[in-house]
């Protein structure tokens, strides 16, 4: 029976009501769509602004929400445990160094974004690869690093006559005689031994450099040795003429020691000098920074990686991988070195290729930052990146170890033999 023109008029309305509404709704829902990402606050002011604007930029062009919560390092495997255990909480999650291998069975396969980056900036460093490539997929992406550079200041080492280019050639013994001087005109240096993440950037280098190693790469204990009694046998040494209080410090314990005045020489990325230049304050016309001292087995540098995964549980895993790409494209990355004031690695071989940016010519405290004349490794290299590894690293058994010797809680050969027995209980072997 054919339609009443009334009828068929009441029907079209209908029909485009619906059409209306759904289209309105599918734009709202789009636009409601919020990538949650987590970070650390950066110790350079000015680079979580950068950060957000570019996040900001980014989530405008795809007409979805980005917000970014800032979590503390110390907090990170806690809030990374409990997303794990829920099934929910950020899309793009921040994997500080072993985290990777610890997360790797819930987090997103990365393989095609880590393929395009690399088509288009070249290979991976090998500290990324180590990191992140875990049983044969990419499960995170290397961001970013700081590695732990000799941060001094040049009046006080001119006081014992010597210029930050000849501080730049020290080897270890060397520096435990200077340290000595420095020690008797007020102005010790600082190698932070604490239980605190930041002493492995400062204790590292120095077994590196010596030949011992904590696990071999085939996850055997190996921190039971003689170059290891050798080592704590110079921290010991060198303790005696450091600020006895740096025990306690935590991560900007070192940072203040400089910043004050009374610290000559401490290892620390290039913050400690970017905050001073940033704030106006007129030490930061004293503080430059030279290379770490050598060992017989070379002269290591240690990095701390932040890499960035997506749970395999985000709703939104394809967004994710696009605010990823748009992060390391670089003109986004030249923004953000440019807002760390150098302080910023890159792991791409188009970043890694110094002067990458304008900073690193026009500053000359970044001189023996970039390009460095150590060999940069993580942290616990050459371990395998694994959950055992995490653990042991997240425990902080090596700097403990340090502490227990420094401090005479321990003997030298006892403070091993506790080491070697909790690294053992966590590797099984």
């Amino acid at each position: 029976m054919a339609l009443k023109k009334r009828q068929f008029l009441k029907i079209i309305g209908i029909v485009a009501l619906v059409g209306v509404a759904g289209f309105a709704w599918s734009h709202l829902s789009h636009a409601q769509v919020t990538i949650r990402m987590m970070s650390q606050s950066h110790f350079v002011p000015g680079f979580n602004e950068e950060l957000v604007r570019q996040a900001n930029e980014w989530a405008r062009r795809r007409g979805v929400k980005v917000e970014i919560d800032y979590i503390p390092r110390q907090q990170l495997p806690a809030k990374l445990a409990v997303e794990a255990e829920a099934k929910t909480g950020h899309d793009i999650i921040l994997l500080w160094h072993f985290e990777t291998a610890l997360r790797k069975e819930n987090l997103a396969v990365l393989d095609d974004i880590c393929a395009d980056l690399e088509v288009k900036y070249g290979s991976w460093s090998d500290a990324a690869r180590y990191l992140n490539y875990i049983d044969g997929h990419w499960r995170g992406l290397a961001w970013q690093s700081q590695s732990g550079i000799a941060n001094i200041n040049v009046d006080h080492w001119r006081e014992i006559g010597m210029e930050p280019d000849q501080v730049a050639n020290l080897d270890w013994q060397s520096l435990l005689e200077a340290a000595k001087k420095l020690h008797k005109i007020g102005h010790p240096v600082a190698l932070a031994i604490t239980e605190d993440l930041d002493s492995y950037m400062n204790v590292f280098p120095v077994f590196w450099d010596y030949g011992s190693i904590w696990i071999d790469s085939d996850g055997s204990v190996k921190i039971n040795s003689p170059e290891t009694e050798f080592c704590l046998s110079y921290f010991k040494e060198l303790f005696q003429y450091m600020p006895q209080e740096m025990i306690g410090w935590d991560g900007g314990g070192n940072n203040k020691e400089l910043l004050s005045g009374r610290g000559s020489w401490t290892v620390n990325p290039p913050s400690i000098w970017a905050s001073a230049k940033i704030k106006g304050l007129p030490i930061a016309e004293k503080l430059t920074h030279v290379s770490l001292p050598s060992g017989p087995e070379g002269r290591y540098r240690n990095t701390d990686v932040m890499n960035l995964g997506i749970w395999s549980f985000s709703p939104n895993i394809d967004l994710a991988k696009d605010l990823l790409r748009f992060l390391l494209e670089k003109e986004q990355v030249m923004k953000q070195i440019g807002a760390s004031w150098g302080y910023n690695e890159y792991h791409l071989a188009a970043y890694r290729i110094y002067p990458v940016h304008p900073i690193f010519e026009q500053e000359p405290a970044l001189k023996y930052y970039q390009p460095a004349i150590e060999t940069i490794v993580p942290a616990g290299w050459p371990a395998p990146p694994s959950p055992e590894t995490t653990i042991a690293y997240n425990l902080r058994i090596v700097p403990m170890m340090v502490v227990k010797a420094v401090t005479g809680t321990d003997t030298v050969t006892g403070a091993i033999e506790w080491a070697e027995k909790q690294l053992k209980r966590i590797y099984g072997r």
